[in-house]
């Protein structure tokens, strides 16, 4: 039995004058920054926006890296960086929670910093080669092509459960650099990962703003304080005194699913959520017309519906004389 042995001679070069120049830039300034306002309804809860980051004329030298050999005029990239919070955001004045995406594209070989997005605008151009490579911190003049866009789309979503209507200011936390990317020969042509890491540990995160409207499909009759009063009872009549129905009006301008939710205050050890203590004596359970603390409904387009809500006093062994008060919330969630 013969065995035949095939020998390959793979042979492998480099280019030995291969080079590259590749830098980034950052603004010593956040600049004008401009974004477009947004109004966002409660059922599909997103919109887009439009933003557009400053194109400065002298830019700051994050980092360089270049090679030893001097390279003539080249085809290249200018590149955008951008990154933002991948994590739904959280307004502190009006507790309204939002999450923020970009149209950009991702970049080849690039992982999203831990809690941060990474995208990219990017297009080749025809360099004139510096003839010597920049400095970390070196403030240098920049020719940014006019042709690279600085506009992103960003969709803006919503928590509709937290949001009530109205207007919002919110904050836009950010990252972002410019970066000159040129090669000859056999050099490597984007050093994605270094830049996308260099952005996330050395640039600074600056805060644009940006306006939401938020509007519903639905309206209520009550946006504000609701009024369930007890009144004055016996000891004999406080025992699961109920009273009077609370009725609120609700209107929709297109069919939409509702579901409403009673919650408690000030929970009670032992009871369900809709409960909310009432005074040292007891304690309060809220409840729609259907007994219960949840209510899913379909309101039709331009008609209206109501709803009624009741507290059920429960008040200790031993009753106490006196006033008491409790709070709750409703919930209103447009499906």
């Amino acid at each position: 039995m013969r065995i035949k042995l095939l020998l390959f001679l793979l042979s492998i070069s480099t280019d030995i004058n291969a080079g590259w120049q590749n830098f980034l830039f950052v603004s010593p300034y956040k600049g004008n920054w401009i974004s477009t306002p947004v109004t966002i309804n409660d059922k599909s809860g997103e919109a887009r926006m439009s933003v557009t980051f400053p194109k400065t004329s002298r830019m700051d030298v994050l980092d360089t890296r270049c090679s030893d050999n001097s390279i003539d005029d080249v085809y290249g990239t200018s590149t955008f960086w951008i990154q933002y919070p991948s994590s739904w955001q959280t307004d502190k004045s009006s507790g309204l929670k939002y999450l923020i995406n970009s149209n950009w594209t991702t970049s080849y070989g690039v992982r999203d910093v831990p809690n941060w997005s990474t995208r990219i605008s990017r297009k080749t151009f025809y360099f004139e080669l510096n003839k010597v490579c920049w400095n970390q911190s070196d403030h240098v003049g920049v020719i940014i092509p006019a042709s690279l866009s600085s506009t992103s789309i960003f969709t803006v979503k919503i928590k509709s459960e937290a949001a009530r209507p109205g207007v919002y200011n919110l904050q836009f936390p950010f990252r972002w650099m410019y970066e000159e990317s040129k090669q000859s020969g056999n050099g490597p042509s984007y050093f994605n990962e270094w830049a996308a890491e260099t952005l996330a540990r050395d640039a600074l995160t600056w805060y644009g703003s940006f306006w939401v409207t938020v509007t519903s499909q639905c309206k209520l009759s009550s946006y504000n304080t609701i009024n369930l009063e007890h009144g004055e009872m016996t000891a004999a009549e406080a025992k699961r005194n109920k009273t009077r129905p609370h009725s609120i009006n609700i209107s929709c301008k297109e069919t939409v699913p509702v579901k409403l939710k009673l919650t408690g205050n000030i929970p009670v050890s032992g009871k369900t959520a809709n409960f909310t203590q009432c005074g040292i004596g007891g304690s309060c359970e809220l409840l729609f017309d259907n007994d219960k603390s949840e209510k899913n409904i379909t309101i039709s387009k331009s008609s209206s519906t109501n709803v009624s809500i009741t507290s059920t006093y429960h008040p200790t062994d031993i009753i106490k004389e006196g006033s008491f008060s409790g709070s709750g919330t409703l919930t209103f969630l447009v499906m």
